[in-house]
């Protein structure tokens, strides 16, 4: 299974994040994420990021000019295409924990479940230091008013952004 898209949207009224991630075989994946996960999540993703930004600087090039960095932020703004398949279901599953491990082309993302299922996902660095954007970007555009990551306030500055993006 490889991320084709991932799309976060904040939903009022449940005051929580709908994560919807879909992939290269037509599969989408939906998860409510909560406050406290939302804070789990960027704390795991701030240590990809900081690696992403490393790497991007000592390449070729300043980071602005980087190959990897345009198409980063190209990806924000696609149209997110829902999947024909729903392996967990259409009703999104609240995501209670998450982790991350690192291997040597990017993490693996660990998704424990509310009803007691555990997934992983295994993105690239440059997929999840631009899922940890455009979380920061929807927490931001939501209000939630979190502790601003310092890592990420050093590379992109927060800005008003669309309630729902889509990366792809």
């Amino acid at each position: 299974m490889k991320i084709n898209q991932i799309n976060i949207s904040y939903i009022p009224v449940e005051d929580r994040l709908l994560l919807r991630i879909n992939t290269n075989t037509s599969e989408e994946f939906r998860f409510w994420l909560t406050r406290a996960v939302v804070i789990q999540i960027l704390s795991a993703l701030a240590q990809v990021e900081v690696q992403v930004m490393v790497q991007a600087a000592t390449a070729d090039g300043p980071v602005e000019t980087s190959k990897s960095a345009k198409q980063s932020e190209m990806m924000f703004g696609t149209a997110f295409k829902p999947a024909e398949i729903f392996p967990i279901g259409k009703i999104p599953i609240l995501l209670s924990r998450f982790s991350i491990k690192h291997n040597k082309t990017g993490v693996t993302g660990a998704f424990d479940l509310a009803n007691k299922m555990n997934m992983q996902i295994n993105f690239q660095f440059q997929m999840a230091a631009t899922f940890y954007k455009q979380i920061c970007r929807t927490v931001t555009a939501c209000g939630w008013n979190l502790p601003k990551p310092p890592v990420f306030r050093q590379f992109y500055p927060y800005y008003r952004a669309a309630e729902s993006e889509t990366i792809h």
